[in-house]
């Protein structure tokens, strides 16, 4: 299985329209790819502090079956 770590920000006052985005387009569609086993995202806790700029609000991991699907998909 091959692990693909992604971290995500935006801005304060989009961060409901991304969420949405997120969950209803962005993961449906991803799940469709053959090989992704699944989606898992967090929402970092150092990231509710909007002053804290060091940091992604969210940490996505992808999970493939193997390195070649993990290509194709990239």
């Amino acid at each position: 299985m091959i692990i693909n770590i992604a971290g995500t920000a935006c801005p304060p006052e989009a961060d409901e329209v991304f969420n949405k985005w997120y969950d209803e387009v962005h993961i449906p569609t991803n799940m469709k790819f053959k090989g992704l086993i699944g989606v898992t995202r967090y929402r970092l806790v150092c990231s509710t502090d909007a002053t804290v700029k060091e940091y992604p609000q969210y940490l996505t991991t992808y999970r493939f079956k193997d390195l070649a699907t993990f290509e194709v998909w990239n």
